[in-house]
């Protein structure tokens, strides 16, 4: 009897992916902070403060990850297991903590004439507020057996969505104001830098809740081999 390991591939793609995600989060911690180090100039109080938020958010943001590394190794027991339901959870938590820290951060210019500013980050919290409906969804679906695996991917999908809208947004502020100098060459790199760690580490993510969903209730095949004695 030889178990086919081909089922196995998503759940080991997502223990990767998850890990590669928990990574750049954390290098995203040291470009970040620099950056506003560099821009802002804190003292020893207001650095320590910044540090502190940057870790939070960060820890908001990538948290999903340990449950999905969790939920991809039970896996290998051909079993279906809770920690599904579990992740499931932990995106809808990191969505709507990541939805206020937005709506938090752009409090200050909710008055401002120029609604331009903050038209980004509506559509930002938006798309986060819908992946929380999807997840919620796909949370209740899975609870009672029935078809949920769509919605978690739509839900995955809108992640990514956001994700190309933040590249968009970043991009059409950071070229504006780039001048061909050394100081603001560098300080845009380290921007560019930040961003970037931070967008890939939510791609890695999103795309790891595909891959713990699809193997869901997926049975391993097993082969037998018959011998014939003469």
């Amino acid at each position: 009897m030889a178990k086919n390991k081909s089922g196995n591939a998503l759940p080991i793609l997502a223990i990767v992916f998850s890990s590669v995600s928990m990574i750049l989060f954390l290098v995203q911690i040291l470009f970040t902070a620099s950056h506003y180090q560099i821009k802002h100039g804190f003292g020893l109080s207001g650095f320590s403060i910044m540090i502190l938020s940057i870790c939070v958010v960060t820890l908001i943001s990538m948290f999903p990850a340990v449950f999905f590394i969790i939920c991809a190794s039970k896996y290998f027991g051909g079993n279906k297991n809770k920690f599904l339901s579990v992740s499931l959870i932990a995106v809808s938590v990191s969505s709507l903590l990541l939805a206020l820290n937005r709506l938090i951060s752009c409090r200050k210019n909710l008055n401002a004439r120029d609604i331009k500013h903050i038209i980004p980050e509506i559509i930002i919290v938006a798309l986060y507020l819908i992946i929380i409906v999807f997840c919620i969804v796909a949370l209740v679906r899975l609870g009672r057996q029935k078809t949920f695996k769509p919605f978690a991917i739509i839900a995955a999908s809108t992640g990514l969505l956001i994700i190309a809208l933040m590249i968009c947004f970043n991009s059409a502020n950071i070229i504006p104001n780039l001048s061909f100098d050394f100081n603001s060459l560098f300080k845009a790199g380290i921007k560019i830098m930040s961003d970037a760690l931070y967008e890939f580490a939510f791609i890695f993510l999103y795309i790891s809740l595909i891959f713990i969903t699809l193997p869901y209730g997926r049975k391993q095949r097993i082969k037998v081999t018959i011998k014939s004695k003469h």
